[in-house]
């Protein structure tokens, strides 16, 4: 009675250990089931989140892409500009320089005459250039240093005042008020 005893409980322990080596590889083959879909699952976030990410980085490329070609069209647009202005501005300086040298030119016969030691006719110039108008503002009677050649002749009187040999050299107007100007000929000694 007592080995029936053990056999039913032999028996009722393998059949106990067979339904949970049962349960168990239910549980395993449930928790592999369950690990595959979360695998599965976790691999269509993934290539979810990829899709939106490289959505995402398409419309920044796209958008940077569609930046950067503004701001190169700008560029170029303000290169085509400042190449424009760098040919005026070349040929204003050209122009600039013709008109140098055009008055250069005509500066020559100031030259000449500040070579000859012919400082009146060089005073005179800077007189009716600033000292005239400046008389012009102040009220009258008052004292000026005014230039000889600014001086008022008689009436009736002819003076020969062209730029020749005649009239520079010795002898001539320019000479006598040269020497008037520099003090070598007093205005009482004239003949």
């Amino acid at each position: 009675a007592q080995m029936r005893a053990l056999d039913s409980r032999l028996q009722y322990s393998c059949g106990q250990q067979q339904r949970q080596a049962l349960e168990m590889q239910m549980l395993t083959r449930g928790c592999a089931e369950a690990e595959v879909g979360m695998e599965e699952r976790l691999r269509e976030e993934v290539v979810r989140q990829q899709e939106l990410t490289r959505e995402g980085h398409e419309r920044a490329m796209e958008y940077l892409r569609s930046q950067c070609e503004k701001k190169a069209f700008e560029a170029r647009q303000a290169e085509v500009r400042a190449r424009d202005l760098a040919e005026q501005e070349r040929a204003s300086a050209a122009s600039c320089r013709d008109e140098c040298s055009r008055l250069d030119g005509a500066m020559e016969c100031w030259r000449s005459l500040q070579a000859a030691r012919m400082p009146a006719v060089v005073e005179l110039a800077r007189f009716l250039e600033k000292g005239g108008p400046e008389i012009l503002t102040h009220t009258l009677p008052a004292r000026f240093r005014v230039p000889v050649l600014a001086l008022e002749w008689p009436p009736h009187t002819d003076l020969e005042t062209s730029l020749v040999w005649a009239t520079v050299g010795e002898g001539g107007l320019y000479s006598m008020l040269h020497a008037l100007c520099m003090g070598e000929l007093s205005p009482d000694s004239l003949e």
